[in-house]
């Protein structure tokens, strides 16, 4: 409604002016006094004021039109087509003007959308952008930073952002036992050969001032010719959103291969498959990736959860409430851990039972080697006495050859009573061992 009364209000201007002007030249005109025809002198006035008002009117516009916009003082053809520009818009012609910020396109100033906008036109691009220009046939030009201008059939049709992007997702994904997950992505990627000018006042002062990032239109072009259409016959998605669709389709063929609990590992607090299906992902992304024209920097996963836990209700600290699957693995997980307990405890008590028996053969052993060196010692072999010794070292060695006493003494000690039970010979000396386990001083 406001523009269509501003339409009128200058319509109206005009027509004063010109009313004005017609007065001017019929009665009071310089040239009135030529002739006394009213008719004559007054077609005649207003002619030559017509003229005069033309010339100044275009004068004025070669005049300021290369100063209505930002161009290059130093380039002929911006400064050419910054007049042209401005000479269309003061006749009356169409002319279509937008504005890039941040790698989107500023809506017009009553709120009207200049997306992909299209005709005789400029476009103002800011340092961090670049725009691309389509015809009927295909692309038709990449340009950036500045102003460009725009011919009769060009349209605006892609925006790309030259900063570093991050985009954040949830998935949801079926791993092979067939539960449904839900898993966080986050990529951070940006156009390749897109780098930051370090030193941005290195250069000549004459020269206009250097942009602060440098680009490749190679790159851009690779990153814009595989978009597709989205669902249901929409707009073409935008090349920041290509990332994500690739790595949604290789995370969902790598969570495939694994089940929930292989996922969580629960049962493995020292495994980390998380680590792994990231360091997988990443190995196969960037190269996918780098073949569009987009290098990746960074890509994290969260946690695998079941889709349908609610955090909210989970960690309810009145009223916990698991959803049916982490409710049905959590028992499942309990059991396996009891089990383990159970076997865990049962093995350290068999083993108790173990050191305690070996302890006291040990002792039973140390005590035989105490009298044997007493009888050593003491009682010099003959005859009887040597039956005895013999006797006694029998009923050691049957003691020593029982499947349980066998089992609890070790290598060195049943060689050392077999040695000491050969009937026939006195037992040999003792020597000092290196472990304190048989010392007979002990």
């Amino acid at each position: 409604m406001k523009k269509r009364q501003r339409h009128l209000t200058g319509r109206l201007i005009v027509i004063i002016l010109l009313a004005i002007l017609a007065v001017y030249s019929f009665f009071v005109g310089p040239l009135r006094a030529l002739t006394n025809d009213i008719l004559l002198g007054g077609l005649l006035n207003l002619s030559v004021a017509f003229a005069i008002m033309l010339a100044f009117f275009f004068l004025t516009l070669r005049l300021v039109g290369s100063r209505t916009l930002p161009v290059n003082p130093r380039d002929k053809q911006e400064k050419a087509a910054a007049r042209g520009l401005l000479r269309r818009f003061a006749t009356g012609g169409r002319v279509a003007m937008a504005v890039v910020r941040d790698g989107a396109v500023e809506p017009g100033p009553s709120g009207e959308s200049r997306e992909h906008v299209w005709g005789h036109g400029v476009i103002d691009v800011d340092s961090t952008s670049v725009v691309t220009l389509h015809t009927d046939v295909g692309l038709s030009r990449i340009r950036g930073t500045g102003l460009v201008f725009m011919r009769d059939s060009e349209q605006l049709r892609h925006i790309v952002d030259l900063r570093i992007q991050a985009r954040s997702q949830e998935f949801e994904f079926t791993t092979r036992d067939g539960i449904p997950v839900k898993v966080r992505l986050t990529l951070r990627f940006q156009i390749d050969q897109a780098t930051f000018n370090q030193n941005l006042h290195a250069h000549d002062p004459r020269a206009p001032f250097p942009a602060p990032m440098s680009w490749s239109i190679r790159p851009v072009a690779r990153a814009l010719a595989n978009l597709q259409v989205a669902d249901a016959g929409g707009p073409l998605t935008k090349w920041s959103d290509l990332p994500l669709m690739f790595a949604k389709g290789m995370l969902g063929a790598i969570v495939a291969e694994y089940r929930l609990d292989d996922l969580l590992s629960p049962l493995e607090p020292d495994r980390n498959p998380r680590r792994d299906i990231r360091e997988q992902l990443t190995a196969r992304l960037k190269p996918v990736l780098m073949q569009q024209g987009v290098k990746v920097f960074s890509l994290s996963l969260g946690m695998f959860l079941p889709h349908g836990f609610d955090a909210d209700k989970t960690f309810n600290q009145e009223k916990p409430e698991l959803d049916e699957i982490t409710a049905q693995r959590v028992k499942a997980w309990k059991t396996e851990w009891e089990s383990r307990v159970i076997k865990i405890k049962a093995e350290a008590q068999a083993e108790a039972e173990r050191q305690r028996e070996k302890a006291k053969a040990q002792a039973r052993l140390e005590e035989i080697l105490r009298l044997t060196q007493a009888l050593e010692q003491d009682l010099p072999l003959s005859g009887d006495q040597d039956h005895v010794t013999r006797h006694f070292w029998k009923v050691v060695k049957k003691i020593v050859d029982d499947p349980g006493t066998r089992a609890l003494l070790e290598e060195d000690q049943l060689r050392f009573v077999s040695q000491l039970a050969q009937p026939g010979e006195p037992p040999p000396q003792i020597e000092q061992p290196d472990s304190h386990e048989f010392s007979p001083t002990d």
